[in-house]
């Protein structure tokens, strides 16, 4: 794990539409917990590429609020693709459309792994 600061990562456009967007409430939400609350994020990256904390990483950017990130060792970027499908899948506040679309996205992303 990083120190705590500012760091530049990488928001990946393959990675992150894999990703559900948060609502406007659930943004606000999460740059008052960051901001007053003093919420300490960890982003997760592979390659200094965001796997998870993508908002998280743009409000600290926006507001200057130090961060930490942790590396994660995948294999390969079809392991960081199926890490992200099976994440998002597990979300309760994901629609139907969605989770057919990260499904579809982690068979592919298994297919290619092997």
């Amino acid at each position: 794990m990083e120190n705590k600061q500012i760091y530049t990562l990488v928001i990946d456009k393959e990675l992150s539409p894999l990703v559900v967007p948060k609502t406007d409430d659930e943004l606000t939400e999460l740059k008052h917990q960051l901001t007053y609350e003093g919420l300490q994020p960890i982003i997760i990256t592979w390659n200094k590429m965001i796997v998870d904390g993508i908002d998280t990483y743009r409000i600290c950017h926006d507001t200057g609020i130090p961060f930490r990130y942790t590396e994660h060792e995948f294999f390969s970027r079809n392991e960081v693709i199926s890490d992200i499908c099976i994440r998002e899948i597990k979300n309760p506040n994901i629609t139907a459309s969605r989770r057919k679309y990260c499904i579809g996205k982690l068979g592919l992303a298994q297919h290619a792994l092997g």
